[in-house]
Parts: structure tokens; sequence; C-alpha cells
């Protein structure tokens, strides 16, 4: 796979909520509903550059306040005013003006081809099993350590109660902070 042209200041941080059997989707949808979740990825990805699937796009009502978009897709797609359509991984990486970090959000394909370039992948760790038909991708750890870890538990609609999470944040070994 040919390396994306992007600046090497730049960022690459993946972002997701996952089960713990690796769950992120079920239906096209996330398969809970959990506020705390919700806050923390507000937190990190607004002011950026946010790159998604097709899919994820599609299951958003509307554009994220505050946030570029860019949308991978072979398939023509109406977007509205300012949301960016590219067909690669490498063309969403390589296109000028981004964030110091751009965050990829979802879904699977996109993670997968994303891992390649992360400097940061910030997961919400649910501490349950959950039923879905997308999942994270694999991925090895072991270049990779833990920049931070907050745990907690909560009532997470679609789980049930007392539900233990973590989110944490791995950051690549040998990246830039």
């Amino acid at each position: 796979m040919p390396e994306p042209q992007f600046s090497p200041a730049t960022r690459v941080a993946l972002v997701a909520a996952v089960a713990a059997n690796g769950v992120i989707g079920r239906d096209g949808r996330l398969p809970w509903h959990f506020p705390a979740d919700l806050q923390y990825f507000k937190a990190l990805t607004s002011g950026h550059r946010i790159v998604m699937g097709r899919n994820t796009w599609q299951s958003f009502p509307r554009p994220l306040p505050h946030r570029e978009h860019v949308v991978i897709t072979s398939q023509k797609l109406d977007v509205p005013d300012g949301v960016i359509v590219v067909a690669s991984m490498q063309q969403a990486l390589a296109l000028p003006g981004a964030s110091p970090t751009v965050f990829v959000i979802g879904g699977h394909r996109a993670y997968q081809e994303a891992l390649t370039y992360a400097t940061d992948v910030y997961l919400t760790e649910i501490d349950a099993d959950v039923p879905g038909d997308t999942r994270f991708p694999d991925w090895d750890r072991s270049g990779f350590a833990v920049a931070d870890s907050q745990s907690g538990q909560s009532d997470i609609q679609g789980i049930g109660s007392g539900i233990a999470y973590r989110f944490v944040h791995y950051h690549r070994q040998g990246a830039s902070a």
C-alpha cells in the first residue's frame, strides 16, 4: 500500500467504543446509548477533521457540529456542502489543511486501513459482550503504550446496569506526542 503524502506532524487517531467481544455496531448503528462515551467522543473530535466510511456517514442524521467531515466511498454520494468525499484512506489522509490530529471514526474497514498510519487509538472499552454485526479490527497493541486510562461504571442503555468501562488512550511508541 503506498504511503499517503501527509505532513509528518499530522497525527492519525482512531476513536471507537468497543465491547469486550469486539463489537462496535449492529444494523448500521451503535448497539448502545452511552452518554459518557458520546461526551468523550465530542471532546476528542471537536475542532478536528473526522474521516469515516460511507456506512458510518449514513448513520448520522446530519453532519456533526464543529468538525470537518471526510467520507470514504467508491459510490456516488450526495452530501451537504463542506463534506468532502474521497475514494480511499490514502486520499483522505493526504487532503491539505487538516488540523494537527485527524480522527478516524469508523467503520471496520476505515479503522483497518488507518491502523497502519495510527499514532493514537482512543478506545472506550466496554466490559460486556454485545451482539452485533460490525467489529473493531484485530490489532497489534505491542507497538503501542497506554498513555492514559480512566475507569468507571455506568448504566449503558442497550447493555445493562453497572457496566464497567475504560477510556483508554494508546499511543504508538516512537511517534511524536
